[in-house]
């Protein structure tokens, strides 16, 4: 029996959450984390990911319970592998939707994790973002506003971290450098 569905003996969880939760345990699992630039938003945690973002942003009556139940679903890495990832999925035409399910799913992961890999992912997303010509600054408000306190020092962190950091981050932890 997951964890989900643990969660909705307790208490009332919608069961799109438990179904959506489930997904991303099972993904979780199996997701390559090797090859975490490979295959951005194509491969099965990357869709399911996106999937629980969507409904975060939508229904935010459920997102305690997500909050909640995700850090149970055992390692969270594959999901701060993923809030870099999307960075390169921003130059498509669906680049804000992107950017603003990385940052839904960083605050699902809410601070569970060594917050210093989720600032550098966040740092990531956002580098990209910005040469993608996206506006970053209030899509990290937005962020601010439908995340528990927990985040907001870390989103805040990445938000305002200095263009040189930025730079020296991206180049350490950011997606392989075209040399050809």
């Amino acid at each position: 029996m997951t964890v989900a569905v643990i969660a909705l003996k307790v208490g009332f969880v919608s069961t799109q959450t438990i179904n959506l939760i489930n997904e991303i345990h099972d993904n979780l699992d199996d997701d390559d984390r090797l090859e975490t630039w490979a295959l951005p938003g194509v491969r099965k945690l990357d869709i399911s990911a996106a999937a629980i973002a969507d409904f975060y942003l939508e229904y935010p009556a459920e997102r305690d319970t997500i909050r909640t139940e995700i850090p149970t679903c055992g390692s969270l890495w594959g999901l701060v592998l993923f809030v870099r990832r999307v960075g390169l999925l921003l130059d498509s035409g669906m680049g804000m939707q992107w950017l603003n399910r990385g940052l839904a799913v960083a605050s699902i992961i809410d601070a569970n994790c060594d917050n210093r890999d989720l600032i550098v992912s966040l740092v990531v997303l956002r580098s990209l973002a910005m040469d993608a010509g996206f506006e970053t600054d209030d899509a990290f408000d937005a962020a601010i506003s439908w995340s528990s306190d927990r985040m907001h020092g870390i989103l805040i962190n990445a938000r305002n971290h200095k263009l040189s950091d930025i730079h020296s981050t991206v180049a350490s932890f950011g997606p392989p450098m075209d040399t050809g």
